[in-house]
């Protein structure tokens, strides 16, 4: 993520996808979503080169990416260290030691592991506006997936894979814990540093 898309640390882009579907009988709103037709969710981890590495599939469409976060086995195994994640790591140039971590868009829980942008509510600084654009753009790559996937009927990216060859082992790992907000802060200074910044960043701000 950081030689494609200018992200360091970052191990996937996560997502959400509402899945058209006919209504199950006796479901009620249940599958009813917030653009008014009937879905589930999938909610896929991405990584740089559009591949998913992990899914969790078929919650109801009235659920919110965040929810079905934090009630799936991926986020489970996040939660409690047992998803493989690498070890802490320092950013490109610099001494500053930091998690690895995946990036979402709003909906998603800032913490350790997540990376989200500043909340657009209140007034950003150049600093935040820059970091939202360098986040954002690393996080398209799960929407192009689903773009992909959408367009055709089988999605293997590589001949002869099999599945589980892009899932994420399940391993304990040892990480510095860091908070969530911190991280962030940290990545915004980096990102706005001569170590950091791309030359056109400023330029879409």
């Amino acid at each position: 993520m950081w030689e494609k898309w200018n992200m360091p640390n970052c191990v996937s882009s996560i997502d959400g996808k509402h899945v058209r579907i006919k209504a199950p009988q006796h479901s009620g709103s249940l599958f009813l979503n917030y653009k008014d037709y009937f879905s589930i969710v999938m909610l896929a981890l991405v990584d740089a080169d559009y591949k998913f590495v992990a899914i969790d599939a078929g919650s109801y469409g009235k659920e919110g990416d965040s929810n079905i976060y934090r009630k799936s086995i991926i986020g489970k195994k996040i939660e409690r260290n047992d998803f493989n994640i690498p070890e802490s790591k320092v950013l490109p140039g610099t001494n500053i030691n930091l998690p690895h971590f995946m990036i979402g868009d709003e909906a998603f829980p800032l913490d350790t592991n997540m990376m989200k942008p500043y909340s657009r509510r209140s007034r950003l600084d150049r600093q935040k506006e820059v970091f939202n654009y360098r986040l954002c753009r690393a996080r398209r790559v799960a929407e192009n997936a689903f773009g992909l996937l959408s367009q055709v009927p089988y999605y293997i990216r590589d001949e002869n894979q099999n599945p589980s060859d892009n899932m994420i082992d399940s391993a304990a790992t040892t990480s510095t814990v860091h908070d969530g907000i911190n991280v962030r802060n940290e990545l915004k200074l980096f990102f706005n540093s001569q170590m950091g910044q791309v030359s056109w960043q400023n330029n879409y701000c």
